[in-house]
């Protein structure tokens, strides 16, 4: 640990609740943005993208997703309007 860093401690997050939520909001916001205080500093760094870290099993059962059986379509392709330039 880096001299007065901070980190939650997730054992007594358990107690309060039954996951994490890190909006992309809150990722694009905070993402290695140091927060510091007189206890010492922390930093988001270690999120990828916006997730749902669950702390204790909520759901009553596990499905499979069928496969996706067909192609995805292709993307939308967009052009640049053309300039008409005197000249």
């Amino acid at each position: 640990m880096i001299e007065r860093s901070l980190a939650p401690d997730w054992r007594a997050v358990v107690h309060d609740c039954e996951s994490v939520h890190i909006s992309l909001w809150a990722l694009l916001t905070a993402l290695h943005i140091r927060i510091e205080s007189a206890a010492g500093w922390t930093e988001a760094w270690s999120w990828e993208a916006e997730e749902t870290t669950w702390l204790h099993w909520v759901f009553d059962e596990v499905k499979e997703l069928a496969p996706i059986e067909h192609p995805l379509p292709e993307p939308p392709y967009f052009t640049m309007p053309r300039r008409n330039w005197p000249g």
